[in-house]
């Protein structure tokens, strides 16, 4: 964001930017928002966008470039979130007036379909997975969300320590993934203090509308989590960073004692279970920004080209 209060995405290898609307210009849409049988929505709440938007400061949760026409977020104020939409370079984003605010995470376009997490205020208890249909007709600038249903609700989550949870949704080989990060961690002279952090790695099936549990990512994935940011890269089977999970310190809400900590990664290992810092990494632990990742697509297009090239070049049978 612009100190005019302008928004922009920029790519931060080629420094390419893409214009957005402001975080304080909205259209909003009247027609109703359909619901699945699972979802409670009060279109008389006071909990709409246009109630508590107004002249509070606004954040983005959660950003997804669906195409080329179409960019989805999860605008904030505090906990509540909604779904806004536009188009590249419009004046406004298209939210909807009687659509009730939620508790968000996470955004993922996903076979033609945006799907959220709704945080669930019992730590017990998995988040919701929200899917959401969008109407973007070719003829309007007005996208719209049509329908939200609840498509998996959350199921009992065991804490059996003092420990906070977060959920990431990412998409990983077709599939859906929910990945359950549990921080446990201590409380010494009014100062808490991180401790180990513990994975559990879902897959949504949508038939049987639950999340099945995942022991391996595969030889050829490994996750970075991040908190809007999470995603799915592709690795060597020999590749030391398969089956593994890189993770960020990005409990950013929680005033954590840091001065105990050297460093911001760290690397779950799905094959053995067991949690470590192999890299030498900068401290970024000042409580407002948390860290993120930058993925170069440009790169990853070239290794998986190289790649296919060079199997191309081989003889049936024969070792590289």
């Amino acid at each position: 964001m612009r100190d005019d209060d302008s928004c922009f995405l920029m790519d931060p290898f080629t420094r390419a930017t893409m214009p957005l609307p402001s975080l304080s210009s909205y259209r909003y849409y009247e027609h109703p928002v359909q619901f699945g049988d699972d979802m409670d929505s009060d279109t008389d709440s006071e909990d709409t966008w246009p109630h508590i938007s107004n002249g509070k400061e606004i954040s983005i949760l959660s950003l997804v470039v669906c195409s080329t026409r179409l960019i989805a977020a999860i605008v904030a104020i505090g906990d509540l979130g909604a779904i806004a939409l536009c188009r590249p370079g419009a004046a406004a984003w298209s939210v909807s007036a009687r659509d009730e605010c939620r508790l968000l995470s996470h955004l993922v376009f996903f076979q033609g379909k945006l799907y959220t997490l709704d945080i669930n205020h019992d730590d017990h208890y998995l988040d919701d997975l929200i899917g959401i249909d969008i109407v973007d007709e070719q003829d309007s600038d007005e996208p719209k969300v049509s329908r939200v249903e609840c498509l998996i609700p959350g199921a009992y989550f065991q804490c059996q320590k003092p420990s906070v949870c977060m959920n990431y949704l990412l998409e990983s080989h077709g599939s859906l993934l929910m990945v359950c990060r549990k921080l446990s961690y201590k409380m010494d002279d009014g100062s808490l203090y991180a401790g180990r952090s513990e994975f559990k790695v879902l897959k949504a099936d949508f038939e049987q509308q639950l999340w099945a549990d995942v022991r391996t990512l595969g030889n050829d994935q490994a996750l970075f989590l991040g908190q809007g940011c999470s995603k799915a890269v592709c690795v060597s089977p020999y590749d030391l960073s398969r089956d593994c999970i890189f993770f960020l310190d990005d409990y950013s809400w929680i005033n954590w004692d840091w001065s105990t900590t050297t460093t911001t990664c760290g690397v779950y290992d799905m094959k053995d279970e067991k949690t470590n810092s192999p890299l030498p990494m900068v401290s970024w632990k000042n409580g407002e920004v948390p860290a993120t990742w930058f993925f170069w697509q440009g790169e990853i297009d070239k290794l998986e080209t190289a790649e296919e090239d060079f199997d191309e070049t081989m003889e049936p049978g024969e070792d590289p």
